[in-house]
Formats: structure tokens, C-alpha cells, sequence
């Protein structure tokens, strides 16, 4: 996307969040915006949170937790999809307590498009490095494990669907769990991730990229090429145990309080 279609696409989405938000607090683009490899480029996914008056949470009927906004637009002759998720404070410090690696990733990781309390978001990213992201690369695995095993087990002819966009996907969530324990650094761009971490494959990382942006088939090379690294992968991951949710709580309710 060009840095021109990029600025307008934002200034869409902001005037959408701010025309249906009160007090819309983060908001930044989700999926392969921030995983270094395109998927479908005309449909893009925003993620972020809002918050409300505490005092909404007294009442018989409890506020939504989550809001859905959709915009469509053209720009320079491209269509767009753009499909808006705002949780409410709550709802969303619920997940980063969850280690949902997409949450996380999108405070860590992206270009924020709103960000209304900045200092906040620098005191949750430092406090996910230094407190959660051991929790983080357990759920990276678990989810990687799941797709390569659903989509990717040749094993399973009916469901083997051996794209770039799969492999890329499940490598993806190793080589960032393999980041996090070796150096407890989230990294959520596959490229960056090929540099940083020991086991990476850099040519397989470039090819599958090249391969899902020009919408060509995988070879077979690169097919048991793709296995084999995430298999060695696999292998060689030690899923750590999961540091205190108790303690990860009080300092997200601490967290909330300030932004409140």
C-alpha cells in the first residue's frame, strides 16, 4: 500500500471511530498490516479500545463490551473493506490478561492510528515484556500447532492446504514464540523475526513472501522446506509455565484506574 493510500485509508478510519465512539482511546491496523506479509490487501482489520463511565457498570444491564463498526471506500480506484473492533477498556484488559497474542502484538507491535493515551500504552508495553510474555509464546505455539495440524498435516489429504498464507502463518507464531523465550523481545514482522531468531530460515521467509504477494502456488521445494522448519521448530520449543495471573490482574486493574 502506498504511503498516500495509507494516510487517506487512516483519516477514513479515524473520522468513522470518532463519529460513533465517545471517548475512543486506541486503535491500530491488525493482522498482516503488522506480520510483514500481505494477505488480502483491499480488506483491512482495525483493533483498539474505548472506555465509558465506571459508573455504567451499575446498572441492571451492563454496558457493551464490544462494538463493530464497517466502512467501505474507494481510493485511487482500489475498493476497501474496512471492518472496525472497539472493546471497551474492560473487555480488552481482559485479553491482554488472556495473553491473546493478537492483542498483544497490536500494543507492542503496530502503528497506532489513534492513540489518545500514549504514556499509558509505553507502561503496558513494558509491562507485557517483563510480566507476560512468556504466556504470550504459549499461546503462539498452541495456535500454530492447531493450524499446521488442521490445514498442513499431509497425513490429512482431505484437509491439506498447503498455501504461502498458511505456512507463513504458522511459522510466523513459532519464530515469534522461539523470540520471545530466547530473548523476551515481541516481535510480531515475520522478516524481522528471520533476522532475530537463531533457527530461522531467512530464504524460506523471502520465497513464501514473494510466493503469497505475486498469488502463486507453493513449489515442493519450498513445501519440504516449509515442513521441515516447522517441524525443527516444534521440536525444539520448551513451553515455559505461566507466570502469576493473580499479580498480572491487580497491575492491569492498576493500568485501567489510570486511563479511567
Amino acid at each position: 500500500m502506498e504511503n498516500d493510500e495509507r494516510s487517506k485509508l487512516q483519516n477514513l478510519i479515524k473520522e468513522k471511530i470518532n463519529s460513533e465512539i465517545t471517548e475512543p482511546q486506541f486503535y491500530a491496523i491488525n493482522g498482516s498490516d503488522i506480520y510483514g506479509y500481505e494477505s488480502n490487501r483491499n480488506i483491512i482489520d482495525v483493533m483498539g479500545f474505548h472506555t465509558i463511565e465506571p459508573d455504567e457498570y451499575s446498572y441492571m444491564y451492563p454496558p457493551e463490551q464490544k462494538h463493530q463498526m464497517y466502512l467501505n471506500t474507494q481510493i485511487n480506484g482500489e475498493r476497501y473493506e474496512i471492518k472496525i473492533q472497539s472493546y471497551e477498556l474492560k473487555k480488552f484488559a481482559e485479553i491482554i490478561n488472556q495473553s491473546n497474542f493478537s492483542v498483544i502484538e497490536l500494543i507492542c507491535c503496530s502503528n497506532p492510528i489513534i492513540n489518545n493515551i500514549p504514556k499509558e500504552i509505553e507502561n503496558m508495553k513494558s509491562y507485557i515484556q517483563e510480566n507476560i510474555s512468556p504466556n504470550i509464546s504459549q499461546t503462539h505455539i498452541g495456535i500454530a500447532k492447531s493450524q499446521y495440524y488442521h490445514s498442513l498435516d499431509p497425513n490429512k489429504k482431505q484437509e491439506y492446504n498447503p498455501t504461502p498464507e498458511k505456512f507463513l502463518q504458522v511459522y510466523r507464531s513459532l519464530l515469534a514464540a522461539k523470540c520471545i523465550l530466547d530473548t523476551e523481545e515481541i516481535i510480531s514482522d515475520i522478516t524481522k523475526l528471520s533476522t532475530h531468531v537463531e533457527m530461522a530460515d531467512r530464504y524460506l521467509v523471502e520465497n513464501l513472501i514473494q510466493l503469497q504477494h505475486e498469488k502463486r502456488p507453493i513449489t515442493e521445494e519450498l513445501e519440504n522446506r516449509a515442513h521441515n522448519q516447522i517441524n525443527l521448530l516444534i521440536e525444539n520449543i520448551e513451553i515455559p509455565e505461566n507466570k502469576n495471573e493473580n499479580n498480572n490482574k491487580k497491575q492491569i486493574d492498576t493500568w485501567m484506574r489510570r486511563i479511567r
